[in-house]
């Protein structure tokens, strides 16, 4: 039998090289037959090659860690918990303090003024019951002789008292952290028992509401605007016997709420129209106004008017009774 045989070809396609190939000859051709190696395979080693990727060197071990979380997802996770846990989150760590005290002041929660007692009687004191920080400032005019009336984005409504019974109390906004203080148009009523702005009075939507009293205790309510040089009177539907009232003014409603001893009634400033809800079992509370009507008997009966994020409470106290809490539809 004749046996297979194969040809093998080397070389290039202009000079070919043909070998003889059997299964009976297995050798190898030898070095003169074969073609000459590259230089870049030549100067590599025979053994097996190995690809082997170089680390940087800024590189490190993975070591995960609730401390390295984006500052951004930390502050939504901060914003989506009570005050008590985001209080507790924050001595975690610095990384979860930041977190968590941005978003606490990105919530503005109010400060509590107070004036102290000791050091000085042009003293101001601001206390934040979250981070309990006080700061005691001066101011150019004395805490004891006049009344902080209304307080709103870091602005305050001071009624200097007249002591005479002819001159007009005088009101003015003053800014305790810039000690700016702008002055307000003299008043034709000797007294302003209540008074509330929506917005500091450097902008031109800011609009101020005071309640005021003649010389025969009739209540009239008196508005004023940047610009202005005088007080413009509004008009109310109010009773004969609702002598005294108090003020509140809320942002996301637009709205002053005014709250007599009868009624609790709502002015929107843009439109000028006002709104009147009945009220029944709630006496407002103010020592002076209740001694000159003989209302010596509810002394101790109190009502407190505040609001949050646009919805308005009412909250009153009777001695040791448990107070009580009244929404905007009188529903406890």
């Amino acid at each position: 039998m004749r046996p297979l045989s194969r040809k093998l070809h080397f070389g290039t396609q202009q000079n070919p090289k043909i070998l003889n190939y059997s299964p009976t000859n297995l050798t190898p051709p030898s070095p003169s037959q074969t073609p000459p190696l590259s230089p870049t395979m030549a100067s590599r080693s025979p053994s097996p090659i190995t690809f082997r990727r170089r680390r940087p060197q800024h590189w490190s071990k993975v070591d995960p860690s609730f401390a390295d979380l984006p500052s951004s997802l930390l502050e939504v996770i901060m914003s989506r918990i009570v005050l008590e846990d985001n209080i507790r989150a924050s001595a975690a760590c610095k990384s979860w303090h930041e977190a968590a005290t941005y978003v606490r002041v990105v919530e503005n929660h109010p400060w509590l003024l107070s004036f102290p007692k000791r050091g000085g009687s042009d003293l101001l004191e601001l206390r934040d019951p979250l981070q309990s920080k006080s700061f005691t400032m001066k101011v150019p005019w004395s805490p004891y002789d006049d009344t902080v009336c209304y307080t709103r984005d870091g602005w305050l409504l001071v009624r200097s008292r007249s002591y005479s019974s002819s001159d007009p109390d005088k009101i003015f906004f003053f800014n305790p952290f810039s000690q700016e203080r702008i002055s307000l148009p003299k008043l034709h009523f000797i007294r302003c028992h209540e008074l509330a702005f929506s917005c500091p009075p450097t902008s031109d939507d800011c609009v101020l509401l005071a309640s005021c009293c003649d010389q025969r205790d009739n209540v009239t309510l008196i508005t004023w605007r940047p610009g202005e040089t005088k007080w413009t009177i509004t008009t109310g539907d109010f009773g004969s016997s609702e002598k005294y009232g108090m003020l509140l003014y809320s942002k996301s409603n637009d709205r002053f709420y005014f709250l007599t001893s009868r009624s609790l009634q709502s002015f929107h400033p843009s439109s000028g129209t006002w709104k009147r809800d009945s009220l029944t079992g709630i006496y407002v509370h103010n020592d002076s106004q209740r001694q000159r009507y003989g209302h010596h008997e509810l002394n101790s009966k109190k009502i407190y008017f505040a609001e949050k994020r646009g919805e308005v409470f009412l909250m009153v106290t009777w001695g040791k009774k448990k107070p009580r809490v009244f929404g905007m539809e009188g529903d406890e």
